[in-house]
């Protein structure tokens, strides 16, 4: 999987348009970030300096738009480097454009994270328990729009045909069958192990939802200096974000599923000082990934629509981490 690059926009490129007449940028120079991939990112650069307008790549519902504000708000008054959305020129921080649902925030220059590194995998772990920690009174409990685990705790009637469906329409009708497998074997599994240990009804707190290597930014002194992509915010148990951060920073390289379990063992215990897991949370950390691998049958279509190149390699990544969740999980937990 090579790593997506920033790329001219072209004449007929709709972001810096965009960008003009809902914000209204002075854009001196506009790039694209090419990558396969359900939302649309461009960079601009003006005499203000420089930003950066996202594109949905999933319909957002205006309470949960409020709710994102209202708890990257939130999370910014608790220090964290938060990346928050600045209000255009009607006041507010979401447009319904000609593209989709837009958001324009500040450009933050800087260095990813790097795989294996004990001071950035200290500092996203110190982040977290920051997060976690952040009151939520007041906030609603909304679902994101890419809430695939909670959509599969209370999944909709068919809803496992109707991936069935999607999948035939998308890929070919071997990966289709491999995948429905790797996916059906994944929702049994999980739910079960979720009810088992009453993941329902846990205490929720703030959580990012998307905790990965690229959603992380450090500055030259190599602090964490931003956390990106908001968009499966959420008021969920904690052991969500430690799922899928525990695998996502240990991994060997990006794209793979492959981590080192010392590496994630280190995570999990600095992203929990002062407050271990329990055995129950335990119990849960391969059934939540298991369920974040498994795409509901709109967010599959959604994907094939808006990144149609890279739809097989999507099914094939996702329907391997359905199947391996807990083997990765068994070899950072013991």
């Amino acid at each position: 999987m090579s790593a997506p690059a920033w790329v001219p926009c072209t004449e007929d490129d709709p972001g810096p348009g965009i960008a003009r007449e809902h914000w209204g940028l002075t854009v001196l120079d506009a790039e694209r970030l090419d990558r396969e991939s359900m939302n649309g990112v461009w960079r601009f650069r003006t005499d203000d300096g420089r930003f950066v307008l996202k594109r949905l790549g999933l319909p957002a519902s205006a309470r949960w738009l409020d709710f994102q504000l209202a708890a990257t708000e939130a999370a910014a008054r608790a220090e964290i480097p938060a990346a928050r959305t600045i209000p255009s020129i009607r006041g507010i921080h979401t447009e319904s454009t000609t593209i989709g649902q837009c958001q324009l925030r500040r450009y933050r220059d800087g260095r990813s994270f790097t795989a294996g590194s004990t001071a950035d995998i200290t500092q996203a772990a110190q982040m977290l328990r920051s997060l976690h920690r952040v009151p939520v009174a007041g906030l609603a409990q909304v679902p994101c729009p890419s809430a695939n685990l909670e959509s599969w705790l209370a999944p909709a009637e068919n809803a496992l045909q109707d991936l069935e469906k999607v999948l035939a329409e998308v890929v070919p009708a071997d990966l289709a069958d491999r995948a429905l497998h790797d996916y059906g074997s994944a929702l049994d599994r999980a739910t079960h192990r979720l009810g088992a240990v009453g993941y329902a009804t846990w205490p929720v707190v703030l959580t990012h939802g998307e905790i990965s290597g690229s959603n992380l930014v450090f500055d030259a002194e190599g602090m964490l200096a931003a956390v990106l992509d908001w968009d499966a915010i959420q008021l969920r148990p904690r052991v969500y974000d430690l799922a899928l951060a525990a695998l996502f920073l240990g991994r060997t390289k990006r794209g793979s599923l492959n981590n080192d379990p010392a590496v994630a063992r280190f995570f999990l215990d600095q992203a929990t000082i002062g407050n271990p897991l329990s055995g129950k949370e335990i119990d849960a950390l391969s059934a939540v990934l298991e369920l974040y691998f498994v795409p509901t049958a709109d967010r599959l279509a959604r994907y094939a629509h808006g990144a149609s190149k890279d739809v097989e390699r999507y099914v094939g990544w996702s329907a391997e981490g359905a199947r391996r969740s807990r083997e990765l999980l068994a070899a950072i937990i013991g």
